[in-house]
């Protein structure tokens, strides 16, 4: 079993929870988000950004949320560790955060 956990932290509005999800890992270390992911025109699409330069940004069109998460918890579990430590920006009262150990 791996010692890293990563939060998943779905945008809500005042219309209701949006498809629209940011991850970040808080287990060995706090990052910063590396990845989002979110459903817009009708497809889900995963904005990756695991390095501080946005000229670094990829993203990719994923067939499900399912998916998405399947392939950010794969990569989050090989690669988590070299990411750079960044405090927590902090708990929004208007979010919903899901925490998965990997």
């Amino acid at each position: 079993m791996s010692d890293i956990t990563i939060e998943w932290e779905r945008v809500v509005l005042a219309e209701g929870p949006l498809d629209l999800y940011l991850v970040r890992l808080i287990e060995p270390h706090t990052t910063g988000n590396f990845a989002t992911l979110i459903h817009q025109e009708g497809e889900w699409r995963l904005f990756w950004y695991p390095s501080a330069s946005s000229g670094r940004v990829k993203n990719y069109r994923v067939s499900s949320r399912e998916k998405g998460v399947e392939r950010v918890e794969k990569w989050a579990a090989r690669h988590g560790t070299s990411l750079p430590s960044q405090p927590h920006p902090g708990y929004c009262a208007f979010h919903v955060y899901e925490t998965r150990q990997l």
